[in-house]
C-alpha cells in the first residue's frame, strides 16, 4: 500500500527541486496507485504545501 504522505513529499520534491509541473510530479510520485480518499489527501497536501510553503518558511525563519 502506498502512503499518501510519501507521494505528496515526492511530488513536492519534484516540483521544487526539478521544476516539474504539478500533474507531472504527481504522476511521477505514484498518485495513480492511491485510492479515492488517499489520492485526494495527497493532492491536497501538495497544493497546500505549494500555497503555504513560503509563508511557513518565513515564520519559521524567525525561530531557527
Amino acid at each position: 500500500m502506498t502512503n499518501p504522505r510519501r507521494v505528496a513529499l515526492d511530488a513536492l520534491t519534484q516540483i521544487t527541486a526539478e521544476g516539474q509541473d504539478v500533474e507531472s510530479a504527481l504522476g511521477f510520485a505514484g498518485i495513480a496507485a492511491l485510492e479515492g480518499r488517499d489520492r485526494g489527501f495527497a493532492y491536497t497536501l501538495v497544493m497546500n504545501g505549494l500555497r503555504w510553503g513560503r509563508a511557513a518558511d518565513t515564520c519559521l525563519a524567525r525561530y531557527i
